[in-house]
């Protein structure tokens, strides 16, 4: 983490303000300091890792990311489902990596997302978050979700991002209008006010 944070800073004293996370599956696994550093020198020692062990490692050090991000004031933007270098048999060996050979990825990602947002802000250090997915099908679960994370002190804290690569057409754009209004309503805080609530449901039931 020493040497994330010190590539960090460099861009830092460039101005950069901004950081970009491809993430092609979301996960998440409670983890701990102590745990995830058995976990490294279990590694570094030669032994193969479990799958769990994997996640843990990499749940810490996203969570170590982003309070450095919070830290400087930069905003973090997560670009989830995307399903890379799919045609491997042909066109990956004659091209290489990231040469349009890519498609919508279907992983879950509510709860996984939902998890990594409450840790940082059980650490107080949720940065600024643009969120963006791929899959259409993920747009609504964002803009309510990106909702349960406003705080009030900066406007549009966490933000569902602008339509993204096959996401960029008129019609996305359509709805995405929509997801906007449901993002909204999502970001207003509630007040509960039992007496209105009564009137109103009177009024419904007359």
């Amino acid at each position: 983490m020493k040497a994330l944070r010190t590539r960090i800073d460099f861009f830092h004293k460039q101005g950069c303000l901004i950081s970009d996370h491809a993430i092609n599956e979301m996960t998440f696994e409670e983890t701990t300091e102590e745990e995830v550093e058995a976990i490294f020198h279990k590694k570094m020692s030669g032994h193969s890792l479990t799958e769990k062990e994997k996640i843990k490692f990499k749940t810490q050090t996203f969570i170590k990311l982003g309070q450095a991000y919070y830290e400087r004031g930069w905003a973090m933007q997560l670009h989830i489902n995307a399903l890379r270098n799919n045609n491997n048999t042909k066109m990956f060996e004659r091209l290489g990596p990231d040469t349009g050979y890519d498609a919508m990825n279907d992983e879950d990602i509510a709860k996984p997302l939902c998890r990594i947002l409450d840790r940082l802000e059980q650490e107080q250090a949720l940065p600024k978050t643009i969120l963006y997915s791929l899959n259409p099908r993920d747009h609504v679960v964002i803009s309510t979700l990106a909702g349960s994370f406003q705080d009030g002190t900066t406007p549009g804290k966490i933000q569902h991002g602008t339509a993204w690569w096959f996401n960029d057409t008129k019609q996305t754009r359509d709805d995405r209008a929509d997801d906007g209004s449901i993002q909204y309503w999502a970001d207003q805080p509630f007040h509960w006010d039992a007496d209105r609530f009564t009137k109103l449901f009177v009024v419904y039931k007359t």
